[in-house]
């Protein structure tokens, strides 16, 4: 990974067109003033610059003045620079009027826009200079005040009376940070480096600022295929600790020890904290904007303003005032009993703090819950400490996985190696074997040994429901190993007979195999069984988390060709796994977003989310789904024609020495075929895309077999792959191979009626680069037939569907001639004829011959493949000019 750059970035402004907008309006209008109002660093003052930078566009004179807490005490203190020599023995009012007189000379004839940055700290004099000069004519004054601070009457009256429009600065919402931070960073961001941001800074832009910064100078973000992502913990820099040390400098030492125990213990009940802490007031630190009490329930909770406000209180705690706050916690709690289910989580957290007596089963249900949450650091601190105090084989287990999870495959293996020779239950030995084989498989690539793994769990296990386990573990190993026929047919009938782990299990390898050999009903109805009943489940957790059963409905979908609900599924999943902060769940619905974007034509999409996928994959060494990923992002880029960087992916592939057929072996191989294709290498990539048909039959992936034979037709080899297309329509489910197969029969007979037909079908699954090349497949041949109208019409609909596939380019879409562009005048004039001109108007508007208008009227005509006038608003929405 690159090393961070120079901490001198460009912030742009970002998320504020608003208020923006609102400044010019008001500007325009001829009123006179505008108040910014927001919290500490929400970006008020870069706002408000950008405001006067407007209104000088507008021609106004801008000029600007800072409050301060130095100048409060001084008369007319914030405006001392443009103070003139006051008249002796003047009255108030005169001075004002004298000063106001004077601040208006300096626009030198021109309107101006004074910008009071700071007003709450305003002095009394200053004030009502502020709250004057807003009442002039040809003078407008931009205000800026810190919410919750109490300002002068002078600057209150401006908006309560009526004269300021008051304007409340939000927090950047998580799409503003991400844009934000791709702009100052120059490139695609990873979204959970983007949300962490977020969530840390609580879209306070100084905040954000300072963390990118601390983050970039500690080496721990970086960039890898031009995607900025975190390698390590988020840094406390110096400046942000002052930052923060500012802003709750001053509270007493009754408040400090609030804000402290607030800092170890937060969220904590108001109850819980008065009985801690009786002789704090809350309502003051809540007016003082240093905590917050909100309703979590039935109770009433209160923490910090600003999670950065905690981080910065523990950094200078001292490690036995941290020790006492959190057995004091610990304690309280303890004695109220556990009445939710984040109490015992909370409790074990402190206890680790605070020290005192540990129960062991309370420590592995915290562990357990913490890895549920995905907080796998503490869920590793909590399981080692269950361990160590007794807690037996399920902490042991539960330790193995959270290092896999943790990216550290080798140390997972050897611990939980070391348990098979304990004495355990048949349905412990065989949730050990599952996981073991998971992590030989997936993290490892040792296959041979996860088979071994799995015949010795067998050999010492009595109970006929746990040897099902292992048959269904075997056929979850064929499922990743390529063979999904066979792994169907094992796992088929343990469908109805299994419960509890092992139906957990059966479920997941019945939906990826069924999944991909068609049976799409049958995988969605295994995908909510299975996650029913790992939900419902106790005791040590499966390897993957539940997200995984969506994930394979997602898969399910996607073949299907429902792309919306593909896409409404991975949206909300990913949304969830930021929320959750869970690296595991977050790559692979990346990776599903990833995959419907490609499905739909989305290119570029496709890169960037297959890219925050791969490096999910990467930092938790799961192999065999870093290539999954990959092999997206090499299909997008090759269809992009950015055969170089494709290139750089399939060596990144091929390094990772998986086996050719595993798991979603035909899509490498079909990444690399659209990459032979894109470098011109036509040949090459049929051969490669006929080497994926045949690995995916092999295999019995029927879904994959039909998307390479697509391709192959989409190339020019529909004759010869069309019978089989029609075979695998009738039996994958879903209308997608049922449409590929059609469009497979109209390419064989170069029918553009069917191929329009086609095309309309692609468009109603949402597949819009299938849709854009059906199209211009058909504009070939209505060429062909001598229907130049209905070729320039099925070429216009060509180039509006290629226009949102985000620079993709086929042989099929270069096949759209230049001449169904229209030219520069040409769309000028079709567009003033769309909007009712006739062709006179038009003439003595553009300086033409009426016969000039209606000449190049006349082959707009043609190149739309329309017929009049009437026809013209329709044709035209959408169209690219040349």
């Amino acid at each position: 990974m690159k090393a961070g750059r120079s901490p001198n970035l460009a912030w742009p402004l970002v998320g504020r067109s608003t208020e923006l907008e609102r400044f010019a309006a008001l500007l325009r209008a001829g009123e006179h003033a505008l108040i910014l109002a927001g919290p500490p660093g929400v970006g008020k003052t870069r706002l408000a610059n950008e405001c006067l930078a407007i209104a000088a566009s507008e021609g106004f004179a801008p000029l600007r003045v800072t409050a301060t807490q130095g100048a409060a005490g001084l008369p007319f203190g914030a405006f001392a620079s443009l103070l003139p020599d006051l008249l002796p023995d003047s009255s108030p009012a005169q001075v004002l009027r004298q000063v106001a007189d004077a601040v208006r000379k300096r626009g030198e004839g021109k309107p101006i826009a004074l910008l009071v940055d700071d007003a709450h700290l305003l002095d009394g004099s200053s004030a009502a200079l502020t709250h004057l000069l807003a009442h002039l004519e040809k003078t407008f004054v931009l205000a800026t005040m810190r919410s919750g601070d109490v300002a002068s009457d002078a600057i209150v009256a401006l908006w309560k009376d009526g004269m300021a429009d008051r304007l409340e600065l939000q927090p950047l919402t998580l799409s503003e940070v991400s844009e934000l931070l791709a702009a100052a960073l120059q490139g695609s961001i990873d979204g959970g480096t983007a949300h962490l941001f977020w969530q840390r800074s609580q879209g306070n832009a100084l905040f954000l600022r300072e963390l990118v910064l601390a983050a970039l100078e500690a080496g721990v973000l970086g960039e890898k295929e031009g995607m900025w992502r975190l390698t390590g913990s988020l840094p406390i820099s110096p400046r942000l600790v002052e930052i923060v040390e500012a802003r709750i400098s001053g509270a007493a030492d009754r408040a400090r020890f609030a804000l402290d125990l607030l800092a170890i213990g937060e969220p904590v009940g108001v109850e819980l904290f008065q009985r801690i802490d009786p002789e704090t007031d809350l309502e003051v630190l809540e007016r003082r904007g240093l905590v917050q009490i909100e309703r979590s329930g039935q109770r009433l909770d209160v923490r910090l303003a600003h999670p950065l406000h905690g981080e910065v209180l523990r950094a200078r705690l001292s490690r036995l005032r941290s020790k006492t706050v959190a057995r004091a916690l610990a304690e309280e709690l303890e004695s109220t009993g556990v009445r939710r289910r984040e109490d015992l989580l909370r409790i074990a957290t402190l206890r680790l703090e605070g020290g005192g007596p540990t129960n062991p089963d309370m420590m592995l249900q915290a562990a357990l819950a913490a890895r549920q949450s995905c907080d796998f650091p503490l869920a590793e601190r909590l399981a080692r400490t269950a361990v160590a105090a007794g807690a037996g084989f399920e902490a042991a287990l539960l330790l193995g996985q959270l290092s896999w999870l943790q990216g550290r495959p080798e140390e997972a293996e050897r611990r939980l190696s070391s348990l098979a020779d304990q004495n355990v239950s048949d349905a412990q030995r065989v949730m050990l074997a599952g996981t073991r084989m998971t992590i030989l498989y997936v993290g490892l690539d040792r296959t041979e040994e996860a088979l071994r793994v799995l015949d010795e769990a067998e050999a010492k296990i009595v109970d006929l429901v746990y040897r099902d386990q292992i048959t269904v573990e075997r056929a979850r190993l064929l499922g990743r190993s390529g063979d999904h026929a066979s792994a169907a047919e094992l796992i088929d009938p343990l469908l109805d007979r299994a419960h509890g782990p092992t139906l957990v299990a059966a479920c997941i390898a019945a939906a990826n195999a069924m999944g991909l050999t068609g049976r799409i009903g049958r995988a969605i109805e295994a995908t909510e069984r299975g996650l029913r009943a790992q939900l419902a489940l106790s005791g040590a957790p499966f390897p993957f988390g539940p997200y995984f059963h969506l994930a394979l409905r997602w898969v399910a979908l996607i073949h299907a060709g429902r792309f919306a609900e593909a896409r409404e599924l991975g949206e909300g999943e990913y949304g969830k796994a930021l929320e959750e902060n869970s690296i595991e769940a977050r790559a692979f619905f990346s990776a599903s977003l990833a995959g419907t974007a490609l499905a739909e034509g989305r290119v570029m999409s496709a890169v960037r989310l297959a890219r925050e996928s791969a490096g999910g994959f990467r930092e938790l060494k799961w192999g065999i789904f870093v290539r999954m990923a990959l092999s997206v992002m090499v299909h997008a880029l090759a269809l992009r024609g950015e055969v170089e960087v494709a290139r750089a992916a399939l060596s990144e592939i091929d390094a990772l020495a998986i086996p050719p057929t595993n798991y979603y072996g035909p899509e490498v191989v079909r990444a690399r075929a659209w990459t032979e294709v894109a470098a011109g290498s036509l040949g090459e990539g049929r051969r490669l895309l006929q080497e994926a048909a045949t690995m995916a039959r092999s295999g019995g992936a029927s879904t994959l077999e039909s998307a390479a034979l697509h391709d192959l037709a989409r190339l020019g080899a529909a004759t010869e792959v069309t019978l089989r297309l029609q075979e695998l329509g009738e039996c994958v489910e879903g209308p997608l191979a049922s449409v590929r197969a059609a469009h497979a029969v109209a390419l064989r007979a170069k029918g553009a009626s069917r191929l329009e037909a086609a095309s309309a079908a692609f468009e109603d699954l949402g597949a819009i680069l299938l849709a854009a090349e059906a199209a211009a497949d058909a504009a070939t041949a209505w060429q062909r037939a001598g229907e130049p109208r209905k070729r320039a019409a099925a070429e216009r609909r060509a180039h509006q569907l290629t226009e949102r596939c985000e620079g993709a380019r086929t042989p099929a879409l270069s096949a759209i001639t230049a001449r169904a562009v229209l030219s520069g005048r040409e769309l000028e004039i079709a567009r003033l004829a769309a909007a009712g001109a006739s062709s006179k108007e038009i003439a003595t508007r553009l300086y033409l011959s009426v016969r000039t208008v209606d000449n190049t009227l006349y082959t707009a005509y043609e190149k739309l493949g329309v017929s009049g006038r009437a026809e013209l608003a329709s044709a035209l929405k959408g169209w690219p000019s040349g």
